[in-house]
Formats: structure tokens, C-alpha cells, sequence
């Protein structure tokens, strides 16, 4: 059963139902420069000009749950995407594996020692200046691999959307291909239509200026030999 938020912010009377049950769902209510969101366990407020807000939890997992909100708010203001992705950096470059729950993103993460992990479950993306390469970033979030990303920030060297297999290959996709795969994978915590219309923008650009690929691979540490040959 869930447990019910006592002491909770004021409570907006536009709250829209982003989706799970009635209960344990996230509601929103949403404005240029001000958000709330309220789930069972959580209350936030944010200010977006301010950059401030204020957070109420039932219980401390819940940080994970505010700590999401306040990043994907935060970092669309400054051309940022949260993505659905595993990410590590190798060779002083970002390889970024977007997929769903069992695609295999933290299986990478776990068969790739010695590499710096950015996080196993949710990646941050940033668009640069014009002409400047995309940058993949530490969170502090994470899945399965049970510990944050490090503190780190490194030049994406592609999109490899994992598909796990008896060998390991690399299937190049154009821009098309790549977004298509790209975009149920951006995290959406809107419903404020040019906030729709920005990270769609953002995962166009993206899938224009970063290579993506296919990745099959076998869940061994071999698979890096391929991605090296790319």
C-alpha cells in the first residue's frame, strides 16, 4: 500500500496525471518558470528562473526520485538531455548506450573494468556552442550497478543502442534511424508544450551531430574490441 505524503507543499489545483496508478502515479502542474510534482512519497516545487525549489519525502529513496526532476528540468534549460542510458568513459571519450530496462545497459557497464563509469542508468547529455562537440556527463543516479556515476565529463564518441546477441558487430544508422531509436529514451517529465518542442529539437540535433549504432554484443569484455575498430 502506498504511503500517503502528510505534510505536503501547497498543492496546485491544475495537477495532471503523468502516468502510473492513481496512487503511486506522478501528478504536475506546470508553468513557464515554475513546476510541481507530487508523487506518494515526494513533494517539489521548483522555480526555474530562481533556480531554487524547495522538496518534502516520505522516505530518503525518494532524493533519487527529486534529484531526477530537479536535473531534467534543470539541465533542458541549458540545452541538456536525460537519457535512458548507460554510459562510460574510454579513451578520454563518452560511449553512451541508450536502451530500456534489459537491454543489457548496466551487463556493459559490468563487463567493461578499468573504464570510468558515468552512470549505469540514467546519462546526462549537453549540447555545446555551435561547432563544439556533445558532452556526456556524470549523475548520481543509478540502477542495478547500485553506485553513483563519477565526476567526470568527456566528448561523446557515439550512440550505441544495445541489443544483446551471440556475437559482437556494430551496424551503422543514419540520423533518421538514430532518432527514432533515440527518443523513447529521453527521459519526459513535461507536458508544457515548448519544453516538448525543445527536447525534440535537442534529440534531432543529437542524432545529426553523434554517430549511432546498432551495438550486438556478447556479454563478455570482449565486445570492446570492436567498438575500439569503430
Amino acid at each position: 500500500m502506498a504511503t500517503v505524503l502528510a505534510a505536503a507543499l501547497p498543492r496546485p489545483k491544475d495537477l495532471r496525471h503523468l502516468g502510473g496508478s492513481q496512487e503511486e502515479g506522478l501528478w504536475l502542474s506546470e508553468k513557464e518558470n515554475h513546476v510541481f510534482l507530487r508523487s506518494y512519497d515526494f513533494a517539489v516545487s521548483l522555480d526555474l528562473r530562481a533556480r531554487s525549489g524547495e522538496a518534502q519525502i516520505v522516505t530518503e529513496a525518494a532524493w533519487q526520485n527529486v534529484l531526477r526532476l530537479v536535473y531534467f528540468f534543470d539541465f533542458l534549460e541549458l540545452g541538456g538531455l536525460l537519457l535512458h542510458a548507460s554510459s562510460l568513459v574510454h579513451k578520454q571519450r563518452a560511449y553512451v548506450f541508450p536502451g530500456p530496462s534489459g537491454a543489457g545497459k548496466t551487463t556493459i557497464v559490468a563487463h567493461s573494468t578499468g573504464k570510468a563509469v558515468l552512470n549505469d542508468e540514467l546519462s546526462l547529455l549537453l549540447r555545446p556552442e555551435e561547432g563544439a562537440e556533445v558532452l556526456a556527463y556524470g549523475t548520481p543516479f543509478f540502477g542495478d550497478w547500485n553506485r553513483p556515476g563519477e565526476k567526470l565529463a568527456a566528448p561523446v564518441k557515439g550512440l550505441y543502442f544495445p541489443v544483446q546477441d551471440r556475437e559482437n558487430r556494430l551496424i551503422p544508422l543514419n540520423p533518421q534511424e538514430t532518432l527514432n531509436l533515440l527518443l523513447p529514451r529521453v527521459c519526459t517529465y513535461t507536458t508544457w508544450k515548448p519544453r516538448l518542442e525543445k527536447i525534440l529539437d535537442l534529440a534531432v540535433q543529437l542524432s545529426r551531430r553523434v554517430p549511432g549504432f546498432a551495438f550486438h554484443f556478447q556479454p563478455t569484455n570482449d565486445f570492446w574490441q570492436v567498438l575500439d575498430a569503430a
